[in-house]
């Protein structure tokens, strides 16, 4: 026989539904903010400006901020290759 068969069925206190409603508030609140901040780095690195500046700016990696520019659609800053030095 089950130990627990003389436990009645559960009822999620008033503090704990209250706990939840506010993480869950908060949550939302955060996923706003940061959507907000994704959108404000991807238009600062159109301007264009440099994916390491911005980054450094929020405390994200330079890489970050470039997949998330390119999966805007937003041109890379240098679309060419780098002058390479003379050997004379």
């Amino acid at each position: 026989m089950c130990e627990t068969a003389d436990v009645p069925p559960y009822v999620a206190s008033d503090k704990l539904r209250a706990a939840k409603k506010a993480f869950d508030e908060a949550e939302a609140v955060y996923e706003a903010a940061l959507e907000r901040l994704r959108q404000a780095v991807i238009e600062e690195v159109a301007l264009p400006t440099r994916p390491i500046d911005v980054g450094r700016e929020v405390g994200w990696h330079p890489g970050h901020v470039r997949r998330l520019a390119r999966e805007a659609g937003v041109p890379k800053l240098v679309d060419r290759e780098p002058p390479r030095r003379s050997d004379h």
